[in-house]
């Protein structure tokens, strides 16, 4: 618990305000013991129910990274802070510190500077598109590689970050799971709608495939604007949209089975 403000000293023992000291206008989320000591606040990019979202400059050397405060900590924070401590590609942020308190915890990554994809202000051909498609390929084999594979589970414009040199990166492994052999289905039912293929709504376990369908429809939407594949055949080529509705198909069973195939055919006209 914050007992007084990092920024003015004043004694909050007694305040009620979650996020500002009503005597200086500091975020005490800044103030978690040994963080300002750290980091230093640069921007305030995101602010949400669950959590709020920093851009900060860490002291000793000036390089920027981002930091997310969980107001009210669970299991899937602490889950979400173990997978990815054991995650190493360049494509996916990695974790370089974290703190907690009894009713917050902050984890701080690397900050992949860039613009989502739902931001772009410019239009992709096919040809750009499908090597963003061929790069999530590669971050997706990785993942499932793992022992157990993970799952991302929410694979969406917002999750995937562009960055100058057109690399791509994958973020926010919020809603991301272990495979599991034994389960029937996923515990939490989450994702976004549009984007979560069917078996995320509880029919049954999610997979490898799960991905593989929120990516398809991710490269449906880059490509027409929408995410309803019915009227892929009048804005790309064949072999294109035929992919992306394999990788969309309703059964998991008749999508790619792995991240793997899917570059495969993106890379050569094979089904």
């Amino acid at each position: 618990m914050i007992m007084s403000c990092y920024e003015c000293g004043q004694d909050l023992s007694n305040l009620t305000a979650e996020k500002i000291c009503d005597f200086c206008g500091a975020t005490l989320l800044l103030q978690l013991p040994g963080f300002p000591e750290r980091y230093e606040a640069m921007e305030y990019i995101h602010s949400g129910k669950q959590s709020d979202v920093f851009v900060v400059k860490r002291r000793n050397d000036g390089a920027f990274l981002l930091a997310k405060f969980y107001k009210s900590p669970s299991k899937s924070v602490c889950d979400e802070e173990s997978m990815l401590s054991h995650l190493d590609h360049p494509s996916i942020p990695k974790i370089v510190d974290s703190f907690e308190t009894e009713d917050t915890v902050c984890i701080v990554r690397d900050y992949v500077q860039g613009i989502s994809l739902n931001k772009l202000s410019f239009s992709l051909d096919e040809e750009q598109i499908i090597d963003i498609g061929k790069q999530l390929c590669d971050i997706l084999t990785y993942l499932h590689s793992q022992e157990p594979p993970v799952i991302h589970r929410d694979i969406k414009p917002q999750n995937v970050i562009l960055d100058d040199n057109e690399r791509v990166h994958l973020i926010d492994f919020g809603i991301s799971r272990n495979f599991s052999e034994k389960a029937l289905k996923d515990t939490v039912h989450i994702g976004t709608e549009g984007f979560m293929p069917p078996e995320q709504y509880g029919f049954s376990q999610t997979d490898c495939r799960a991905d593989i369908y929120s990516m398809g429809v991710l490269l449906c939407w880059l490509l027409t604007g929408k995410m309803n594949p019915d009227g892929l055949s009048t804005s790309g080529s064949e072999h294109f949209t035929n992919v992306i509705k394999k990788c969309t198909a309703f059964a998991p069973e008749n999508r790619y089975p792995t991240a793997a195939a899917v570059k495969n055919a993106l890379l050569h006209d094979v089904q």
